[in-house]
Protein backbone atom coordinates (compact mmCIF):
# COMPACT_ATOMS: atom_id res chain seq x y z
CA UNK A 1 0.00 0.00 0.00
CA UNK A 2 1.22 3.49 -0.81
CA UNK A 3 0.72 6.26 1.73
CA UNK A 4 1.49 9.96 1.91
CA UNK A 5 2.20 11.56 5.29
CA UNK A 6 1.97 15.31 5.79
CA UNK A 7 4.24 16.80 8.44
CA UNK A 8 3.58 20.16 10.11
CA UNK A 9 5.99 22.98 9.18
CA UNK A 10 7.50 20.96 6.34
CA UNK A 11 7.03 21.72 2.66
CA UNK A 12 7.61 18.10 1.66
CA UNK A 13 5.48 15.03 2.26
CA UNK A 14 6.64 11.50 3.03
CA UNK A 15 5.71 9.05 0.25
CA UNK A 16 6.03 5.49 1.53
CA UNK A 17 5.23 2.00 0.34
CA UNK A 18 4.22 -0.16 3.29
CA UNK A 19 3.42 -3.81 3.87
CA UNK A 20 0.53 -2.97 6.23
CA UNK A 21 -3.21 -3.19 5.90
CA UNK A 22 -5.33 -0.05 6.12
CA UNK A 23 -6.61 -1.16 9.55
CA UNK A 24 -3.08 -1.67 10.90
CA UNK A 25 -2.03 1.76 9.64
CA UNK A 26 -5.12 3.41 11.11
CA UNK A 27 -4.34 1.85 14.50
CA UNK A 28 -0.74 3.12 14.38
CA UNK A 29 -1.87 6.65 13.46
CA UNK A 30 -4.51 6.69 16.21
CA UNK A 31 -1.91 5.55 18.75
CA UNK A 32 0.54 8.26 17.60
CA UNK A 33 -2.10 10.97 18.01
CA UNK A 34 -2.76 10.07 21.65
CA UNK A 35 -0.30 11.42 24.16
CA UNK A 36 3.31 12.23 23.38
CA UNK A 37 3.99 9.43 20.91
CA UNK A 38 5.58 8.82 17.50
CA UNK A 39 4.21 7.32 14.30
CA UNK A 40 6.69 4.49 13.73
CA UNK A 41 6.65 3.13 10.16
CA UNK A 42 8.98 0.80 8.28
CA UNK A 43 8.71 0.87 4.49
CA UNK A 44 8.92 -2.06 2.07
CA UNK A 45 12.68 -1.57 1.70
CA UNK A 46 13.33 -1.65 5.45
CA UNK A 47 13.85 2.07 6.07
CA UNK A 48 12.35 3.24 9.38
CA UNK A 49 10.53 6.55 9.79
CA UNK A 50 9.58 8.19 13.10
CA UNK A 51 7.19 11.14 12.96
CA UNK A 52 6.08 12.90 16.17
CA UNK A 53 2.32 12.50 16.61
CA UNK A 54 1.85 16.22 17.27
CA UNK A 55 3.48 17.02 13.88
CA UNK A 56 1.12 14.90 11.75
CA UNK A 57 -1.16 16.92 9.48
CA UNK A 58 -2.62 14.09 7.38
CA UNK A 59 -2.11 10.49 6.29
CA UNK A 60 -3.39 9.58 2.84
CA UNK A 61 -3.87 5.92 1.98
CA UNK A 62 -3.55 5.24 -1.74
CA UNK A 63 -3.88 1.76 -3.18
CA UNK A 64 -1.66 0.69 -6.02
CA UNK A 65 -3.11 1.64 -9.40
CA UNK A 66 -4.28 -1.40 -11.33
CA UNK A 67 -2.34 -1.98 -14.48
CA UNK A 68 -4.31 -2.39 -17.67
CA UNK A 69 -3.48 -5.11 -20.12
CA UNK A 70 -3.99 -4.56 -23.82
CA UNK A 71 -4.08 -1.63 -26.18
CA UNK A 72 -6.01 1.59 -25.81
CA UNK A 73 -7.65 2.88 -28.96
Amino acid sequence: MNIIVGVRESTRELHLELDLTADELTAKVAQALTGDSFLDLTDAEGARYLVPGHALTFVQIADEPKRRVGFMI
